[in-house]
């Protein structure tokens, strides 16, 4: 499958452009969040006519996103049939959600957790679910010490039969990852990492909890409206460095990736997810030759090739090279129909 060429990206695409189309895509997004159903077409009018494929572009990611979130997406035919003269550039918004997606779309949804909360486990009380994946969910919780409550946390639970009521074939190779993400997140103390103030076990349950980041990720923050050149440098200078420093204590993240980037209200960015880190050592990997770990988009060669003897520090570095493809693109560096082609 051909991957998308560069005319899919509108020339005119320039800050200029963006500064006059930014107004049009947050009033179309505030009618969306005021609970309405805004029409791509109405909004188009209200653009320049040689900013219209990249002020389409914008709606139409902005469409599709939301759609999807309230349960009641469009289908791609439906967005052909209003869309017709623009098929390549709706097909790279298309096929970009689908690969961006992709790596937790296939996760069964906890049934578990995700009623009756607030719900007590040991000094935690869960509020509300943050996000889940193939190994573990996240939830905002409420730590106690007695009855003293001492902060607000993210906490990470693994995946079991017994708590969560999903299928599950591989508990052990689940618990052993969950277990050795646990390890890594705990050996890095730094300004932009997530930290990982508790680890444990409550009623049979491995868990840890960390820094709870009240804020958004990267892609949240570039989605409706791209950032300033300098605001990029001064994100994702902050993030080599956090990588730098975990590559000086042997560990590489392996899944950099921008819903992995996390912003506090200041912008403060920090990394997260060590879910499919490893040891630069080589004594601890539970990777398999040939098993794929990893975004579809944002992964290095030898990553996507499955040649995990050869994963090192390098595809970190690959990975912020995606990161910043991504604030200066709104894109994956790459995109395609399905994972494998990606």
């Amino acid at each position: 499958m051909a991957m998308p060429n560069d005319d899919l990206i509108p020339p005119d695409m320039n800050y200029h452009v963006l500064k006059r189309i930014g107004p049009i895509c947050d009033a179309f997004e505030a009618e969306f969040r005021r609970g309405d159903v805004p029409v791509i077409e109405d909004y188009l009018t209200k653009g320049m006519e040689s900013d219209r494929s990249v002020l389409l572009l914008e709606l139409l990611k902005l469409d599709h996103e939301y759609r999807a979130s309230s349960g009641s997406p469009l289908l791609f035919a439906d967005y052909l049939a209003r869309f017709p003269k623009d098929e390549s550039l709706l097909r790279s918004v298309w096929l970009e959600a689908e690969t961006m997606a992709s790596d937790s779309a296939n996760a069964p949804k906890p049934t578990h957790f995700g009623r009756d909360l607030p719900r007590r486990l040991g000094q935690y009380e869960l509020l509300k679910m943050l996000g889940h994946g193939g190994m573990g969910v996240v939830y905002l919780a409420k730590q106690y010490s007695g009855d003293k409550l001492m902060r607000e946390v993210a906490l990470k639970l693994v995946r079991t039969d017994q708590w969560f009521g999903v299928e599950d074939t591989q508990s052990n190779a689940l618990l052993a990852r969950f277990r050795e993400e646990t390890w890594f997140a705990s050996q890095l103390v730094h300004p932009n990492i997530v930290t990982v103030y508790d680890i444990g076990q409550i009623d049979g349950l491995d868990y840890f909890s960390m820094q709870w980041i009240d804020g958004m990720d990267l892609s949240t923050i570039v989605k409706p409206k791209p950032l300033a050149y300098t605001k990029i440098a001064e994100t994702l200078i902050p993030v080599a460095k956090a990588i730098a420093f975990a590559h000086s204590k042997g560990i590489v993240h392996r899944d950099l990736k921008p819903s992995n980037i996390l912003l506090d209200s200041q912008l403060k960015p920090y990394v997260a997810d060590f879910g499919l880190a490893k040891s630069t050592s080589g004594d601890s990997d539970l990777t398999q030759t040939g098993q794929i770990l990893g975004t579809a988009g944002y992964m290095a060669p030898e990553q996507a090739a499955g040649k995990y003897k050869n994963v090192g520090v390098s595809v970190d570095i690959y990975g912020l090279g995606g990161l910043l493809y991504f604030c200066l693109t709104d894109r994956a560096p790459f995109v395609a129909e399905n994972v494998l082609d990606a």
